[in-house]
């Protein structure tokens, strides 16, 4: 060797072998690779365990901790497809089982895990990455944000983080060796991920078709008669390959969103079939040509037949589904069909797997469903899991594709997720890339790229095509020593460890003396390590991106392929800088004169960011901007200056390798600060997009108030909670092991009044309001919130904005850095994006008997004291059972059916108008409840939820068209006559303001209540103004929204006055048209403030107010002095009955007639 070749190889002996030094002299095997290692699993572990129990449980951890929880108190375990494959259930059990159930416990496997999928790395991949590429694939996996997150989250992801890595190695590792246990491993890591989750059909798929594509490339270096023939036959297969997709493709091109018809599948069947026949043909002909011995030398080809056989008899579904049969169907001939399937392919299985390699498969298929059998089955105590496993799985995956939970867009992974958290995996990717076209190595021989570089600065040249077998090639064949070839020629062709760094790179520099012929080491097979983690990552973002269900944590099958690119791109950058001059006194420089350039462009750019430019105002803002951008100029001049004279020193190659290493140790620093931030502080916040249904810690306090509660009562875990289906998520957990609770859905009844707690969605406070009374202290809290999703609505405009609009750029960045959204939240003008008002989101309520705590002050701390108010009382309601005499009505949108009607009123000929309101028409029946007819106004602009309806002595009907803001008044037969506003002459009132309650007395006065505007206007049946009063207050004659109006024997007029919660009542038997107030009083009713909760009244012939309180569900009745009478249910029966009574009217015989709006019915009542 050449002294120059000697001396440089020398200099990168020195440097290559830095990780090889010892850190302590006193310890020389404690090398620095070793402490690196050490650092990276501690970081692993604390950052996989630290504060593991806090987060609250979210919604889609509840799905998993309970069945297992279930499963580890002994109530066995059945595997559903919803929550996806046994593994976790199995794992969550042991782990309650050694440490207890607690959220600590739930996280336990999944952290575990993940810290195995770090350590595959760090050790596996050293061969496929190099040891620099695997410590940084390390680190990358550790600080990766979407792999740290759901290593500490209770789903199926960190177990199939660990199951990938282990499936690339294994498939590297059989591309290298070649051997039955590199297939045995793969046949058990498979079977692993077919019992966790379904994405393995995914990554099946995805190591088939890059096995068939390594394939291709073996079929085509076969010894062929011409290029043409060649040519041809691939064209054929791509030919085939058209027809299968179209095959698949067709459904969708031709049935649309919904369900295919027969005639469409059998097309895609057909048509699909027709390439398969084409590519049988394709395989006839290439192995009568060839014979099957040079495809068994493949191993792309063992590698696709072992994985084919073992899975095929999962693929059931699909033929099901194909032949018109639901796979889901588990009636005894539905599992018949199945069945009938499934044991063809088993069949089918077995001739493959024996024909290729009878030992090899056998013993796989003996793990694979070895595995399986135990896990779909829990340890053999259901059978029928193995069915629901190898069928449902599949079936319940391909059924889900149409549902498109979340909704989210196209762009969702490639433009959010992964530029908002992997930023420094898509840098290295890029730099894989960069590197694999530049160098052609895309595929690399394990273990030698740092042997490679070593020979290319020493002055050493390789062939590009290298000769032998595959396990075995002379060390003459690979390098060529220049100036040195009568030495070569004296190098016998031998085998070594390919591991053996330190004995390649001795041979390389010039001890070759030292060494016997034996002794020279010779690298191993080349293997497409770079092409498969780039292939992975590619066809990860499209399956994701086009699957049906698109959410975050789905991002982590891509992250971790990129990670790996991502390690190799920046493991072969460490390995080829020029060391030396980055770290001297020039590279030095060079970064400082960088970071110093970089803040004073910042400082150039600022002031346009904040709409003061330089030099454009003389104000102080303007002074202090201009001071800035020429201070900030002036430094980035001569920073400028300096760094450019620094880099041409250090030469072009260094300068590039230089600002690539830059960048990317920024990136990787940023995004371990991103991976702390969204797992350490923002866990249980809105603002990160790593969880969708994300969970507040709103639950946890209650919890803790809870359990505080029931200590200091001395009832413990036999508290009575209850708690909606909503709350379920996540109190389905957190009271598993509670005594007495209740877990109730939509009907809220009166036997919640028999709990101490009760937690519910804000929406069902209407609902339970006139349950709890004033028994309850009540409190509202954030349950569970989604992240921000703006990115819904962008569009190539907004981008442009984003781009050009410097403040829009600064909220941007604001958001990626520090997920701060308040910049951002005043440019678009939106309310809703502090924690406190976050939407989107989901709130709940909390009531807690007064009586409970009470008992708790009592018991818990004999000094305190309490209001004696605070004692739990609930309203007599006086319930009496009633039925209806009578009933008619169905849902519907034909003539005579219903849809949410809201009032109806009783003609002089005693027909009933039904105010048919989300039907947009009035719908009149007969007294028995036949149907006559309807009118919908077509003609003069429609209704628009007109909910208002009276009808005058004379048959005329007066309706309060609420949402078209007018008054209508149509003939007895429906026909329109005229229409009017507001028409107050005074100007005061422009518009009614969506008017809903309308009466009319003997004088032909007709009141409505102008709802919005709080008041109440009067007119004559012309709709000429009379006059009106009300306005918004507490006081006699104001309202809060008014909505029912009721006229009795021309002497009161009662007005619901729905938000104060109060029956007004007022005189109008005097000449003068103003009402007179006479009395009010309070009714326990009308709690919320929905658009449902809209009630009316009327008045009995002996003068008695009925009046409808529609989210209780009741009507009640009061004497006109206020003195409550009795309640009934709308729909009748119980006092729990579900109903919605709304509008009600008497009739000349004294009967009750309603509607319930819930039930589209209209119910006649006889009242005792």
């Amino acid at each position: 060797m050449s002294e120059k070749n000697r001396f440089e190889a020398d200099g990168m002996e020195r440097r290559l072998d830095g990780l090889d030094r010892p850190v302590f002299r006193a310890f020389p095997a404690f090398s620095w690779e070793k402490l690196l290692i050490a650092l990276i699993v501690i970081v692993a572990v604390i950052s996989r365990f630290a504060i593991l129990g806090e987060r609250v449980m979210s919604h889609d951890e509840v799905n998993h901790v309970v069945p297992a929880y279930t499963l580890s108190t002994g109530g066995g375990y059945a595997h559903d497809p919803v929550t996806h494959g046994p593994f976790q259930f199995h794992m969550l059990a042991l782990s309650y089982f050694l440490l207890g159930d607690n959220d600590f416990a739930a996280r336990v496997p999944a952290a575990l895990f993940s810290v195995a999928a770090v350590l595959v790395v760090l050790f596996g991949y050293r061969r496929y990455l190099g040891r620099t590429g695997a410590l940084i694939g390390g680190l990358m996996m550790t600080i990766s944000p979407l792999i740290l997150f759901y290593g500490r989250y209770t789903r199926n992801e960190a177990f199939i983080e660990l199951f990938m890595v282990l499936t690339l190695w294994t498939t590297l590792r059989y591309l290298e060796k070649r051997d039955e246990k590199s297939l045995l491993i793969l046949s058990a890591v498979t079977a692993l991920q077919f019992v966790t989750k379904e994405v393995s059909y995914i990554y099946t798929a995805q190591l088939l078709i890059f096995c068939g594509i390594l394939f291709l490339g073996d079929v085509w270096r076969l010894r062929w008669d011409s290029d043409g023939e060649k040519l041809r036959k691939m064209g054929m297969i791509a030919l085939a390959a058209f027809f299968a997709l179209l095959g698949a493709a067709l459904p969708k091109l031709l049935g649309g969103e919904g369900d295919p018809t027969t005639a469409i599948k059998l097309a895609s069947l057909g048509v699909a079939a027709f390439g398969g026949l084409i590519l049988l043909f394709v395989i006839v002909s290439t192995v009568r040509k060839f014979s099957w011995k040079p495809f068994r030398d493949m191993p792309s080809f063992d590698l696709i037949v072992f994985v084919m056989a073992l899975i095929l008899p999962q693929l059931t579904a699909m033929p099901v589904s194909l032949a018109g049969w639901d796979p889901l169907d588990y009636s005894a001939n539905g599992m018949l069909k199945t069945g009938a399937v499934m044991t063809v392919l088993f069949a089918l299985s077995i001739a493959v797997g024996v024909w290729w390699n009878r030992r090899v498969f056998l013993r796989g298929a003996m793990i694979f469903y070895l595995i399986y059998l135990v896990f779909y089955t829990t340890m053999f105590s259901n059978g029928q899991g193995f069915f629901t496993g190898v069928v449902g799985s599949l079936g319940y995956w391909l059924s889900q594709q149409e549902v498109k939970r979340g909704g989210q867009p196209l762009y969702y992974y490639a433009a959010v997720i992964l530029p908002i958290y992997e930023f420094a995996a898509l840098f290295g990717t890029i730099l894989a890339i960069r590197f694999g076209l530049k160098r052609r190595s895309f595929s690399g021989r394990p273990g030698a790229e740092r042997v490679s570089e070593t020979i290319r600065m020493a002055g050493i040249s390789a062939p590009e095509e290298t000769a032998g077998d595959d396990s075995r090639e002379s060390f003459f064949s690979l390098v060529e020593i220049s100036g040195e070839e009568a030495w070569a020629a004296e190098v016998e062709a031998v085998e070594i460890d390919p591991s053996d760094y330190g004995a390649l790179e001795s041979a390389l520099i010039g001890e070759i003396d030292s060494l016997e012929p034996a002794e020279i080491p010779v690298p191993p097979a080349t293997v497409p390590a770079l092409a498969l983690f780039l292939y992975w990552g590619l066809t990860a973002l499209i399956a994701y991106s086009i699957a049906g269900e698109r959410m975050p944590w789905l991002g982590v099958h891509i992250a971790l392929p990129l990670v790996l690119s991502g390690a190799w791109g920046f493991g072969y950058l460490f390995e080829t800088l020029d060391w030396k001059k980055l770290m001297s006194a020039e590279g030095g420089a060079a970064a400082a004169l960088t970071i110093v350039a970089l803040y004073a462009l910042g400082g150039v750019l600022s002031p346009f960011g904040t709409g003061l430019a330089p030099f454009a105002s003389t104000d102080l803002a303007g002074l202090k901007a201009t001071g800035l951008f020429a201070c900030s100029a002036v430094a980035l001049v001569i920073s400028g200056f300096y760094l450019v004279r620094t880099l041409r020193r250090m030469g072009g190659k260094s300068v590039s390798g230089f600002y690539a290493l830059f960048i990317g140790i920024a990136l990787l620093v940023l995004q371990a600060r991103t991976a702390f931030q969204s797992s350490f502080v923002n866990y249980d916040q809105a603002n990160e997009y790593l969880v969708y249904a994300h969970s507040s810690a709103a639950p946890k306090v209650v919890l803790r108030e809870i359990e505080e509660i029931a200590a200091r009562t001395g009832v413990g875990k036999a508290i009575r909670v209850a708690y909606d289906n909503d709350a379920r998520y996540p109190y389905w957990w957190y009271f598993r092991d509670y005594t007495q609770k209740l877990d109730f859905n939509e009907a809220a009844t009166r036997t919640l009044r028999d709990y101490d707690i009760i937690i519910a969605n804000t929406a069902k406070d209407a609902k339970l309001l006139p349950i709890v009374g004033d028994a309850y202290y009540r409190s509202e809290y954030m349950r569970l919130w989604w992240p921000n999703q703006d990115y819904f609505r962008v569009t190539p405009g907004g981008v442009w904005n984003a781009i050009v609009n410097p403040q829009m750029r600064r909220a941007i960045l604001d958001i990626w850095l520090d997920r701060d959204f308040g910049r951002y939240a005043k440019l678009v003008g939106s309310g809703s994006m502090s924690l406190e008002t976050w939407e989107p989101s989901a709130k709940m309520v909390v009531y807690m008997k007064k009586d409970l705590l009470r008992r708790m002050w009592k018991y818990g701390d004999a000094a305190a004291t309490v209001d004696e108010g605070g004692t739990a009382s609930f309203p007599d309601e006086k319930f009496t059972p009633l039925n209806p005499v009578f009933s008619f009505g169905e849902a519907g949108t034909e003539p005579g059916k219903l849809n949410r009607p809201r009032n109806l009123a009783i003609a002089p000929n005693g027909d009933v108008y039904v105010m048919d309101t989300d039907n947009e028409r009035v719908d009149v029946f007969n007294g028995e409840g036949v149907f006559r007819f309807s009118f919908a106004n077509e003609d003069h602009g429609g209704f628009n939820q007109a909910w208002g309806i009276a009808i005058d002595e004379d048959g005329s009907v007066f309706i309060a068209d609420t949402w078209n803001h007018r008054m209508l008044k149509f003939s007895a037969a429906g026909d329109y006559e005229l229409e009017w506003l507001a028409n107050d002459p005074t100007g005061a009132t422009i518009s009614f303001y969506g008017p809903r309650g309308v009466a009319i007395d003997g004088r032909g006065r007709v009141y409505v209540t102008d709802t919005g505007n709080k008041q109440v206007m009067i007119y004559d049946r012309e709709g000429k103004f009379l006059s009106k009063f009300g306005s918004v207050g507490l006081g006699p004659g104001e309202f809060d929204e008014p909505v029912g109006i009721a006229v009795f024997a021309d002497q009161y007029l009662a007005v619901a006055d729905t938000w104060n919660q109060r029956v007004q009542v007022f005189d109008i038997s005097g000449e003068t048209v103003l009402p007179a107030p006479v009395y009010a009083f309070e009714v326990f009713a009308w709690y919320s403030q929905s658009m449902d909760n809209k009630p009316y009244l009327t008045f009995t012939p002996k003068g008695d107010l009925l009046f409808s309180d529609p989210e209780a569900g009741l009507v009640w009745e009061y004497s006109v002095s206020g003195e409550l009478i009795r309640s009934f249910n709308g729909a009748g029966g119980g006092i729990d009955m579900l109903s919605m009574p709304v509008g009600l009217a008497t009739d000349r015989d004294g009967a009750v007639w309603l509607v319930d709006a819930l039930g589209n019915r209209v119910n006649r009542f006889i009242l005792p």
